[in-house]
């Protein structure tokens, strides 16, 4: 493996009226390659409903 994370999906959605929790599996790889430590800053990005009908729920890096 040369690549050190990986998400399971990059994204997730809730249908309209859909409050049940959703989760993204997120592998961290110790390939050791490079750096001994890894950083990952997670964030979560909603997009309203206005702009993104479903409301979907997106992953930034």
């Amino acid at each position: 493996v040369d690549w050190d994370f990986g998400f399971s999906q990059d994204t997730l959605t809730w249908e309209d009226g859909n409050i049940e929790p959703k989760s993204i599996l997120f592998l961290i790889f110790n390939n050791d390659i490079a750096e001994d430590t890894k950083v990952v800053n997670l964030g979560i990005q909603t997009l309203p409903l206005s702009a993104n009908p479903g409301g979907e729920l997106a992953e930034t890096t």
